[in-house]
């Protein structure tokens, strides 16, 4: 069947419709996350654990929650200053420790930078949003280290509904450190970590901060997207008009031979 001009159009109108579905939520990995502005920000919970004593640096004080929340308090171009607070607090509420401190990240590359100047890492924050190939966990002039990423139809819960998310997880060796693990569960339509191990994360680093637990994202004023029952509505919907535009094309072309055949 030759297809004729209408039809080729109305094919390219529609390929170029569900190009622009498929990234309306992805971004290329040499841009700055486009959801980073000023005043945004995420909260992470943790559970239980034990930490130095901030009176008596030879004991120890417990907590029964942990709350990490770093918000986006300035950007001037790619620089992103970051302010992070980190609580711990006991069963009844009372805070029994907090640090704070901000930090600066470029908003392209992820680097980490102390007051001094001085590059402390890659965060793990956020990364590109989903990424077809292996990503970037930390590159300094020391170390570069790759991230696996697997991508499986993986779902979380997350403050706004069931996401689709990515895993990434990689080691190697950081500040003298070998086998430093990195691991983090990251939302598909927006990079932001859901979910993982901030063992050697520069921006508490940067605070004289440390992290054993895994936090879980909390909060968050960022827009994650459309939740996964949306998502797979949409894509229902957008199939439908896809077989219907496809059906339309076949009974035009069908209708204009049959003419063609009467005259």
């Amino acid at each position: 069947m030759r297809l004729t001009k209408s039809t080729m159009v109305a094919v390219l109108i529609m390929c170029v419709f569900v190009g622009f579905i498929n990234h309306s939520y992805a971004q290329s990995s040499v841009f700055a996350p486009i959801w980073l502005e000023k005043g945004v920000y995420a909260e992470y919970s943790f559970g239980n654990g034990f930490r130095p004593s901030p009176i008596n640096a030879s004991d120890y004080v417990t907590y029964d929650k942990g709350i990490i929340k770093w918000e986006c308090i300035d950007l001037k171009g790619n620089d992103a200053k970051l302010r992070l607070v980190l609580s711990f607090y006991t069963d009844t509420g009372d805070c029994v420790d907090a640090i704070s401190g901000e930090v600066r990240v470029n908003a392209v590359n992820r680097s980490v930078y102390g007051t001094d100047g001085t590059l402390l890492g890659t965060t793990q924050l956020w990364q590109e949003p989903n990424p077809i190939t292996d990503v970037i966990i930390w590159n300094t002039e020391e170390t570069k280290i790759f991230g696996k990423v697997e991508s499986n139809g993986y779902n979380m819960k997350t403050p706004q509904g069931l996401q689709e998310i990515y895993y990434v997880t990689g080691n190697g060796t950081i500040n003298d450190k070998k086998d430093a693990v990195f691991s983090g569960f990251y939302d598909v339509n927006t990079g932001l970590l859901i979910n993982g191990l901030l063992w050697n994360e520069p921006t508490l680093t940067a605070i004289n901060a440390q992290l054993m637990n895994g936090p879980t994202l909390s909060d968050t004023n960022i827009d994650l997207g459309p939740s996964v029952e949306t998502t797979n509505f949409s894509l229902l919907i957008l199939m439908l008009i896809i077989i219907g535009t496809f059906i339309g094309i076949f009974i035009m072309v069908y209708w204009k031979r049959s003419n063609k055949k009467r005259r």
